[in-house]
This record gives structure tokens, C-alpha cells and sequence, in this order.
């Protein structure tokens, strides 16, 4: 299901569960919570913690200005990172970094970061 939202609509309020994850197809959506704040645009997703695990968001998301997403539930979510190895992966890194984020930061040059990438790509 595709649905619109307009410059300062509220998509996902931190701390509320959301059963959906929400794929841009186009516009930019603000995300903040835990002091920090970031955009997604084009082809970004985010929700996979309420799709997947039935946890809260832990972000307030507003769309920035007029903006498409795509909700799906868990099967059409499941589907969509198994025909898209590109976001599978950008998950597993953005999930990983979030694990362990708290043993050191993660960045391109941590350590933590260097043993996933070279654990998964050839």
C-alpha cells in the first residue's frame, strides 16, 4: 500500500509500534529521537524494528515535504529484502552498528565495522 503525507505530517511517533516498514519512493522524511536527528530521501526505509520485533519506534519521523512511501507488512517486507540484496545488506550493517554502538563509535574505519564487512563480503 502507497500513501501520501505532507510537508510536517507525522508518519511514526517515537515510542509507538508501527506493524509497517516504510520504504520512500519519494519525497524525505526527518527522523529524531535520542538527541540526534537525520533525513531519509529516495529509496531509504526505516520501521523494521516494529515490523519485524514488534518494538516501538525509537524516532519521531515527519516527512519533510510532500512524500510517497510504501508500507509494508512483515510477509511484503520479508519479500522485498529478498529480492533486494542492496537494502538486505543495508540493513544488516544498520542493525549491526546499532548492537554494538555502545562498545565503540562505528564508523567506515572502527574495527567492528571492518570485521562485518569483511565477514560478509568475499
Amino acid at each position: 500500500m502507497e500513501k501520501e503525507f505532507l510537508p510536517g505530517e507525522t508518519v511514526v511517533l517515537a515510542g509507538k509500534i508501527s506493524p509497517h516498514l516504510f520504504l520512500i519512493k519519494h519525497g524525505s522524511v526527518k527522523l529524531e529521537g535520542n538527541g540526534e536527528s537525520f533525513f531519509l530521501s529516495e529509496d531509504d526505509f526505516f520501521g523494521e524494528e516494529g515490523c519485524f520485533f514488534g518494538k516501538p519506534s525509537l524516532f519521531n519521523a515527519t516527512a519533510r515535504e510532500e512524500t510517497q512511501l510504501q508500507l509494508m507488512d512483515r510477509t511484503e517486507a520479508e519479500e522485498f529484502f529478498a529480492d533486494n540484496a542492496k537494502a538486505a545488506f543495508t540493513l544488516f550493517i544498520k542493525n549491526s552498528a546499532r548492537a554494538n554502538e555502545k562498545e565503540e563509535p562505528f564508523n567506515a574505519m572502527s574495527s567492528m565495522h571492518i570485521k562485518l564487512v569483511a565477514g560478509v563480503l568475499p
